[in-house]
């Protein structure tokens, strides 16, 4: 009866370890899947804005369909576009008039450099968001 219950035993403690074996491989695979893609493709999309959400700031839009678009509330849109990445937090931006612009993301700031000039943006949320843009 002893050689029972010890082999009784041995069964259920290879059980777990096949079990605790399986969820460490899921959770490796997991995480390798989740790191895969490039931190700058989740964390560019999103709200940008010159002056801490003033009416008077300007607004730059990147949403998830590589589509950007600068805006100051109440006056309207400045500028909208197609973006695309160069490299690693860098990227192009093409106007729908056809005007090149750069953008450089650093952390939670956004640079745009253009006709010589250079304005920074901080991010506001991870959600593009349009707020008192005329239609």
């Amino acid at each position: 009866m002893n050689t029972n219950h010890t082999s009784k035993s041995s069964r259920i403690v290879l059980i777990l370890a096949f079990c605790l074996f399986c969820s460490v491989l899921l959770n490796v695979i997991q995480f390798s899947a989740a790191h895969d893609q490039p931190v700058s493709a989740h964390r560019t999309v999103g709200t940008y804005c010159t002056n801490n959400m003033l009416p008077s700031g300007e607004y730059l839009v990147l949403d998830q369909e590589s589509r950007y678009c600068r805006y100051v509330q109440l006056e309207g849109i400045l500028d909208s576009g197609s973006y695309r990445e160069e490299q690693q937090g860098q990227y192009a931006l093409l106007s729908d008039t056809g005007e090149p612009f750069s953008i450089l993301i650093v952390d939670d700031t956004a640079y745009l450099f253009s006709g010589g000039g250079l304005t920074a943006y901080s991010k506001l949320s991870d959600v593009p968001t349009y707020i008192n843009v005329p239609e």
